[in-house]
């Protein structure tokens, strides 16, 4: 009988000693995790440093190229129809390859490279140095006043860089990228770039979602894209979530939409992302308007996605924006999932496009 406690001490002592292996080892993914973030976070900000441009003297500045004289042009590639789910990208923000190839796009001339910085912009980084970088180097994204403050990829294919960084680590972070199917030299009617939502620490595209809210928008409303082609100063028109499974709802291909046909192509695209906005910009947008498209994921049904929509400051615009008339949208287009989980009533879409022009 004397023996039995000796035998209950020794379980609990090894059930002591599991207890704090397994907290040990918990703790030791925690400081993984938490160092993987730290590092990702300082070799983007020496990256930025290492590229930042030098000021450019009033002559340099004027030698500049005129960025605003080329339209957009179209080419003959269709958009697909809404009911078409081919390219949507279901487990990430990574499209899936599609039949046709992508665009053949020839590097920036080096003359031409050694001149084009955004020194001009608030980023001042000198695209140049990017591209001696990394020959994938296409752009530089900033939204003033946010972390979002990073170099731009493209490829021919979408997955290169799905966990890889600029330097060509393995990152959960990875760095943005433009879709392989679009012509930033032309350039494309629509120029998409993905990019994660890292949640943990708030990094790359997670601040996208601040636009849920309409005094951050009024607070941050320009986009800064400046590739080794063209500067570009852009204004937010639509923020709006969308699915990427059928059984969600009609599908919305935004991510197919690159090169219009005709303007009223471009208009209809136009039209399907204003009604879907869950803010009201005010911002006016024609179908000459060249697009800028950030997509990122979502958490708030199964393989969500998030998207801001901007249109380029025309030549002779200035690239403020009068954010005190935007309102949130009181009713807004949203997956049929989302009414199913939260409430509410969906709109009729033709009924929302036809009050788009009616306003006007």
């Amino acid at each position: 009988m004397s023996k039995k406690p000796k035998k209950t001490s020794a379980t609990v002592v090894l059930a002591v000693v599991l207890l704090f292996s397994g907290i040990a080892v918990i703790a030791a993914s925690f400081g993984m995790q938490e160092w993987q973030i730290r590092q990702d976070a300082d070799e983007y900000e020496a990256l930025m440093q290492s590229v930042k441009a030098p000021p450019q003297s009033p002559m340099e500045e004027s030698s500049k190229p005129d960025e605003n004289a080329a339209d957009a042009a179209s080419t003959d590639i269709p958009m697909q129809s809404e009911e078409s789910p081919a390219g949507i990208p279901v487990s990430t923000d990574v499209p899936m390859a599609t039949a046709s190839p992508p665009p053949e796009q020839s590097a920036a001339p080096v003359s031409d490279a050694a001149s084009r910085t955004a020194a001009s912009g608030a980023s001042g980084i000198d695209l140049a140095a990017c591209k001696a970088q990394n020959s994938d180097f296409i752009a530089w994204l900033q939204i003033p006043g946010t972390s979002v403050n990073y170099p731009v990829v493209q490829t021919t294919d979408n997955t290169k860089y799905y966990r890889m960084n600029f330097e060509g680590e393995y990152s959960e972070h990875a760095v943005p990228f433009v879709d392989a199917s679009d012509d930033l030299q032309k350039p494309s009617t629509n120029v998409i770039v993905y990019g994660h939502n890292i949640r943990t620490d708030g990094q790359m595209f997670n601040i996208l979602k601040g636009y849920t809210d309409l005094s951050f928008y009024q607070e941050h409303s320009v986009i800064d894209f400046n590739s080794v082609y063209h500067d570009g100063q852009y204004k937010i028109i639509s923020v709006f979530y969308t699915n990427t499974h059928a059984e969600h709802g009609k599908i919305f291909p935004y991510h197919e939409f690159i090169d219009a046909q005709d303007p009223q192509q471009t208009q209809d695209y136009i039209d399907s992302v204003l009604v879907r906005s869950i803010i009201n910009t005010g911002v006016d947008v024609r179908s000459d308007d060249q697009l800028l498209t950030l997509s990122t994921c979502s958490y708030e049904f199964k393989d969500a996605r998030f998207v801001v929509v901007a249109r380029k400051v025309r030549k002779g615009e200035s690239a403020s924006v009068d954010t005190s008339a935007a309102v949130m949208n009181p009713n807004p287009l949203y997956p049929d999932v989302w009414y199913q989980l939260f409430g509410g009533t969906k709109p009729d879409e033709a009924q929302l496009k036809a009050a788009l022009h009616s306003a006007s």
